[in-house]
């Protein structure tokens, strides 16, 4: 929500409060004018809220933002499931085998 928006929520807030307590002694027209200035605080309310979370980057060079999004790609890639037929390099002799075994055929060592 911009700041323009934002601006005309809280100009229809204030209107419609003002324009409820005038027209208070009217029956059906005080009334509405407060659940119209109900109904805008509500939806101003839920926009802020909303848009609380978010970061606004101002500066196009910040290199937080690229270090976020950098951060962003490796937890996907460490989310990613290994295949069950995937083979698996051995760390000591370099040697390629099955996942399913636990030590390598090759130097007998555990990875």
């Amino acid at each position: 929500m911009g700041v323009k928006q934002r601006a005309i929520v809280i100009a229809v807030v204030m209107v419609s409060l003002i324009a409820g307590t005038v027209f208070m002694g009217v029956p059906y027209l005080g009334v509405s004018f407060m659940v119209l200035s109900f109904a805008a605080f509500m939806y101003l309310g839920a926009t802020l809220l909303k848009g609380s979370g978010e970061r606004r980057y101002r500066d196009p060079y910040d290199l937080n933002l690229l270090k976020e999004i950098h951060e962003r790609a490796n937890w996907d890639e460490a989310d990613m499931q290994v295949p069950e037929n995937a083979d698996v390099v051995c760390p000591h002799c370099g040697h390629l085998y099955g996942q399913k075994l636990k030590v390598c055929p090759m130097c007998r060592r555990v990875p």
